[in-house]
């Protein structure tokens, strides 16, 4: 029978049921059997070519020469094919009285198996005892070369074609290759063994549906299967009662689906079989063997053609092994050169990048970049800046720190495609390893279009003739291979390495912070030793000034003196007040406050100061009464200094304003003058210890505006100031926390 292409259904052929076809090739026999009696339910309608008349109801055992014990081991062998979803293999002999004259052979190679609630027994023709020896001892060949090879530590490339030579040797296969399924599930040929006057397939890609997903599914089922003739006819299945549904996934001779047919009659292949190659349980690639004619193929080989298979891919995994474990032993030794290259120089990061073709070879990267708050490094090729803070940003927020990505990045006026590792530490963006790859142009030779997309019914257009079943050249954004295990054990020990790094800087700078507390501890206990020595001196000369000014005030001498007693005497309190401050000594007395009154008694404290500079003072009261909870006398010295600091700084016969104000639950008094001004590098450090505004006229050790933040901060408030710059005044306001109900203490 020609393939007829009108006849084939296209629409949704990739829902196509193929294991339920109902159809098997004529080159074998199909008995359905009933599981409690083992009597013939349906028949391949070819068996009567083979048997005289119609087996159906009858026993399956009659059928064939067998003894009791016999019959029990078949059945037995049934029982287990359920039980444990097995195929199993075994030899019959039909009964020359029920053989069909014209049919001239009795004895059948034969598997079991059980599916959709039926023993199922597939019978073909036994080959001759001289081809059964000679398959085996092509087997053995085989084996023994391929464990050679491996022993030796051949090329990956040499043991697939070894494994090739000897199935074509096996069955006559004009063309034997093997095919590997890529990640996205389209597939290359990484090996071919062929008759040399066919084209080559070697390096070729085929699109992902081409091998549709119920296909690759049926693979990882049934490891072989054949097709004889792609042009004969296939055989129905007869049934006894109604047609049912069978499952053949585990059959020899099920039919395969037209729609494959017609492919293979495209290439030019007439007979065809494929073998599994399955990894852990996944689907790793397919043997594929193709002939130009009609080819039939023994089951006996077919089934050692499976073993020859499952060696090879025990071989696959210990290769796989193999190359991990060398690779590992690069990377260590890799990570034993970093780390003494680290030592010897500045920091890992120079280490790595005298390192960085190792590297990018071992991680199969094109980039890296690191990050943290006191270095960072880029190398090779990398997404933008924005794009490297987002990726850092979605890895600190991921429950690992890490994350393994794709993007796409705008590279000038090209986007490139970027697989992504990035590492970050304790939610931390701030540091960050990351590793990169690109997916470059690369030239490959595919049959159809690279992941070319079909909508349905698009089939027919496809599977032209063979005429136009070419291969194509296409220049592809090569796919990004995932990061392997190994790839990630590298970046997290390279990771781990500047992450110490930065854990060593860290140490180091919280040592020279220790020390520089250390000794800025001795200059306050320096000060307040100085201060408190002070005292007693200090209040000496006060007496003896006193005594020898005896109450004559027409001396200026004696005034000149008595000024600068006062003045040491208000920076020595000062220093004590920092001092106890900063030590947690200070023991404010809280009670309620009005606000108001605190004000005006420190512009009563200062007046003579105001006077004697003919300044001009207003000061305004808020409407209302404002209660706060503080120490009065503290609130008192806040404002008193902010008064003087004012005066101080603000020429004579100019302006000062204290405005008492209520906002909500906040009490904000504020200082305003007209005098010198702040620039705005003294506005920075303004209430900073030992800080002033530097003119002319400065004096003092700029104790005055630490101790009113101070004191402030105390009473649970805040400060600030505001100057437009130099010669354009200055204004500070205090904010404290208000009292709703005036009988109400403060904390």
């Amino acid at each position: 029978m020609k393939l007829d292409l009108e006849r084939i259904n296209f629409l949704n052929c990739e829902a196509e049921q193929i294991h339920m076809s109902g159809r098997v090739q004529d080159f074998g026999f199909l008995f359905g059997l009933n599981q409690d009696n083992f009597l013939v339910e349906f028949v391949s309608e070819n068996e009567k070519k083979l048997i005289k008349k119609s087996c159906l109801g009858t026993s399956f055992f009659d059928l064939f020469q067998l003894s009791d014990l016999e019959c029990d081991y078949i059945k037995n062998a049934f029982n287990d094919c359920e039980l444990h979803s097995l195929r199993l293999p075994y030899i019959l002999e039909l009964k020359t009285s029920v053989l069909n004259k014209e049919y001239n052979k009795t004895l059948f190679s034969c598997v079991f198996y059980s599916s959709s609630g039926y023993f199922i027994a597939e019978l073909e023709p036994k080959c001759d005892r001289t081809d059964e020896l000679k398959v085996k001892h092509q087997c053995l060949i085989s084996n023994r070369k391929s464990e050679n090879d491996f022993k030796d530590c051949v090329s990956f490339e040499r043991l697939c074609n070894q494994l090739l030579r000897g199935i074509k040797a096996l069955t006559g296969y004009e063309r034997t290759f093997i095919y590997k399924f890529r990640p996205d599930n389209s597939g290359v040929v990484v090996a071919e063994v062929k008759e040399a006057n066919l084209e080559s397939y070697h390096s070729v890609y085929f699109p992902e549906k081409d091998i549709p997903s119920q296909a690759r599914e049926l693979y990882k089922t049934n490891l072989v299967r054949m097709i004889s003739d792609i042009d004969r006819e296939p055989m129905l299945l007869k049934y006894k009662h109604s047609e049912k549904c069978i499952d053949l996934s585990q059959s020899l001779i099920r039919d395969l689906s037209p729609i494959h047919k017609k492919y293979l009659d495209n290439m030019g292949v007439k007979a065809s079989m494929s073998i599994s190659l399955l990894v852990d349980g996944q689907l790793w690639g397919l043997i594929n063997c193709h002939h130009t004619n009609s080819h039939y193929i023994h089951q006996e080989v077919r089934l050692e053609c499976v073993v020859l298979a499952e060696s090879f891919c025990w071989q696959i995994k210990r290769f796989e092994q193999r190359q991990s474990e060398l690779k590992k032993h690069r990377i260590n030794m890799f990570l034993e050169k970093l780390e003494k290259q680290a030592q010897n120089m500045a920091s890992p990061g120079a280490a790595l990048q005298s390192l960085s073709e190792e590297a990018f070879e071992l991680m199969g990267a094109s980039g890296f970049s690191y990050r943290s708050q006191l270095d960072a490094i880029n190398l090779g090729e990398m997404p933008s800046e924005r794009e490297l803070f987002n990726l850092g940003q979605q890895a600190a927020n991921s429950a690992s720190g890490q994350i393994v990505s794709q993007i796409n990045s705008e590279q000038g006026e090209q986007n490139m495609l970027f697989g992504c590792l990035v590492s970050t530490c304790a939610n931390d963006q701030k540091f960050m390893t990351g590793w990169f790859r690109t997916g470059g142009v690369v030239t490959q030779k595919w049959i159809g279009e690279p992941r070319e997309e079909r909508p349905l019914g698009d089939k027919k257009h496809r599977l032209k003739p063979r005429s136009e079943f070419v291969v194509v050249e296409k220049e592809v954004c090569d796919q990004l291979a995932p990061w392997s295990e190994l790839e990630i054990y590298l970046a997290e020990k390279i990771h781990s390495i500047f992450l110490r790094s930065i854990v060593k800087e860290q140490e180091k700078v919280k040592r020279t912070i220790s020390y520089l507390r250390a000794i800025n501890n001795s200059k306050d206990e320096f000060l307040i030793t100085l201060a408190h020595e002070l005292k007693n001196p200090i209040s000496a000369l006060s007496a003896a000034v006193e005594v020898l000014s005896d109450g004559d005030v027409s001396n200026p001498a004696f005034g000149v003196m008595e000024r600068g007693v006062q003045q040491i005497s208000a920076l020595v309190e000062d220093l004590l007040d920092v001092g106890k401050i900063i030590h947690g000594k200070v023991q404010l007395r809280s009670d309620t406050v009005e606000l108001n009154s605190v004000v005006e008694n420190a512009v009563e404290l200062i007046m003579s100061e105001v006077r004697s500079r003919s300044h001009k003072l207003k000061c305004s009261r808020s409407e209302n009464p404002i209660y706060v909870s503080g120490d009065f006398t503290r609130l008192t010295q806040i404002f008193v200094n902010l008064l003087n600091n004012a005066a101080k700084y603000t020429p004579d016969g100019g302006h000062i304003d204290v405005e008492v104000q209520e906002h909500q639950d906040k009490a904000e008094v504020r200082v305003k003058d007209d005098g010198i001004g702040i620039s705005s590098k003294d506005l920075e450090g303004i209430f900073k210890i030992f800080s002033q505004v530097k003119n002319q006229e400065s004096e003092g050790l700029g104790l005055g505006l630490a101790l009113v933040e101070k004191l402030v901060h105390l009473h649970g408030g805040e400060i600030g100031v505001k100057s437009e710059g130099e010669g354009h005044g200055s204004e500070f306001y205090v904010c404290l926390p208000k009292l709703k109900n005036k009988n109400k203490k403060g904390p």
